[in-house]
């Protein structure tokens, strides 16, 4: 990909703002045709220096992980794209076996995800895998190891 000024100005603005959503990132380049910074962006995915994050309307825009790498700073790669779900296991099974037991609230606050189907189907895998055990109902539910 030969570089343009308008990829350099996409780069700078993911650089600044962390990730952002295909529509702030137009907006915030005021001067740029909206249909020329769609194909630059389209560009930029195709060669592998910007990653999407998530689907649909709430589909976000970061630096590729091979760029922050290249630019010493891999870490905001995790911190913008969130963690996997096996990361995920294992913060709910450390946090078990450091307090005894956990909530789905508890899990909520830990992992920074709302307490949705996601989290139930997280939390579902682990008593599935017998890594821990379902006690009580609905919203008086924990979790211990098993």
């Amino acid at each position: 990909l030969a570089i343009r000024l308008v990829h350099g100005a996409l780069l700078h603005r993911l650089f600044f703002d962390g990730e952002v959503s295909r529509t702030d990132l137009m907006r915030a380049l005021p001067d740029l045709n909206v249909e020329r910074g769609q194909r630059a962006l389209t560009e930029l995915i195709n060669a592998g220096l910007v990653t999407r994050v998530g689907h649909g309307r709430g589909q976000l825009l970061v630096l590729s992980h091979q760029l922050q790498q290249e630019m010493s700073c891999p870490e905001a790669f995790i911190h913008q794209t969130g963690l996997g779900d096996e990361q995920r296991r294992q913060m709910i099974l450390t946090y078990v076996d450091t307090y005894g037991k956990i909530t789905r609230a508890e899990a909520s606050k830990l992992l920074h995800m709302v307490a949705d189907v996601k989290l139930s189907r997280l939390l579902k895998s682990l008593v599935n895998r017998g890594d821990l055990v379902a006690h009580g109902e609905r919203k008086q539910t924990f979790y211990e190891r098993s």
